[in-house]
């Protein structure tokens, strides 16, 4: 189970981040992403979660690559296993959520947590006497957690496209990065959509945002011409939603993703006025998902979503402490959808908090 580190105002790699945020900003591109090895073997858990901690602090750019596969492209991640194998490649996400605010005080904290990283079309193979998907089992997937009315899945997505003026073409394949319900209970501050076409590029990333008050808005990040999105390729969207007290709804997110078939990084900023306020990013390793493997995972960690809910509330109570404004919710916007497209001019930023 991750720990929560406390606030770190005198880091000294948190005032060299803060030092180069202007530059960050202006200067784009400046940094190179570089590939990460490919080593034949996946990495322990436990070994990823130091190496990621590692990473913090020189930058995450150097830890992960593209996942994008030319024409002859092996099979999409996350679907080989076989339907009646039990097993679901790279089912298991664990990561390292790390949030950092640069304004108008610095604030960090860092702690760990497990996802499902599932095929909508595997969800039907969750590992049985232990999960189901639109059933009551100790861990599970429910169609009703997500998007407006509980449809299925790929229906939902197709709606989200549609609302933007945008299709998801039929042969693409989609899978879901979130916390599932356990013992019931369900809470994802952000599940993603992830969106590939037959040849596992990186189409379209559907984020699914919900706050502490009940409320869902999605950022659809992808490019108007549905061109596969490149590895750190900043996709940018005005922020629109409430999400916490201490921090107003204007800004603009900048959503950057990397993959490949041992790590996934999400990375996300706001920008207000070209400077950056906040980074949150969430990297880790990716391993098959057995029953054996979830069951290690609910003994770790067995409520992560409650786990992750505590915690919200816990430094929210830290930041008013603190004296950081308070920001009443406004209404929640008319769609349910807002269009993410590439930023102009920027392909990618160094994942640097």
């Amino acid at each position: 189970m991750g720990m929560i580190a406390a606030p770190r105002d005198d880091d000294p790699i948190s005032r060299r981040r803060d030092a180069d945020e202007h530059s960050c900003a202006t200067a784009p591109g400046s940094e190179r992403i570089e590939p990460m090895p490919n080593g034949k073997h996946r990495q322990p858990a436990e070994a990823s979660a130091a190496s990621c901690s590692a990473n913090s602090g020189r930058g995450l750019d150097g830890a992960l690559r593209d996942t994008s596969r030319g024409e002859d492209g092996g099979e999409t991640r996350g679907e080989a296993g076989g339907e009646d194998s039990g097993v679901i490649s790279d089912g298991l996400f664990d990561a390292r959520v790390t949030h950092v605010r640069h304004a108008p005080r610095h604030y960090r904290l860092d702690h760990g947590v497990w996802y499902l990283n599932v095929p909508i079309d595997a969800m039907h193979r969750l590992p049985r006497g232990i999960s189901g998907h639109n059933r009551r089992a100790l861990v599970s997937l429910h169609d009703t957690d997500y998007g407006q009315s509980g449809e299925a899945p790929r229906a939902w997505i197709e709606r989200a496209f549609a609302s933007v003026g945008a299709e998801l073409a039929a042969d693409h394949r989609i899978r879901l990065v979130t916390m599932p319900r356990v013992a019931g209970f369900a809470f994802n501050p952000v599940s993603f959509w992830f969106c590939h076409d037959t040849h596992g590029r990186l189409r379209a990333v559907l984020a699914e945002v919900n706050n502490t008050f009940g409320e869902r808005h999605c950022y659809l990040c992808r490019h108007v011409d549905g061109a596969p999105i490149a590895a750190g390729q900043s996709m940018a969207a005005r922020k629109v939603f409430h999400v916490s007290p201490f921090l107003a709804v204007d800004g603009e997110y900048r959503f950057r993703f990397h993959e490949n078939d041992q790590r996934l990084g999400i990375f996300i900023s706001l920008f207000r006025g070209g400077e950056r306020i906040l980074y949150t990013s969430i990297t880790g390793t990716l391993s098959p998902l057995t029953t054996a493997a979830l069951a290690w995972r609910v003994i770790r960690q067995p409520m992560p979503a409650l786990r992750v809910l505590a915690l919200i509330h816990f430094h929210a109570a830290r930041l008013y402490l603190r004296g950081l404004r308070y920001h009443p919710k406004p209404e929640k916007p008319d769609t349910l959808v807002s269009l993410a497209p590439a930023t102009t001019g920027q392909k990618s930023l160094p994942e640097q908090a």
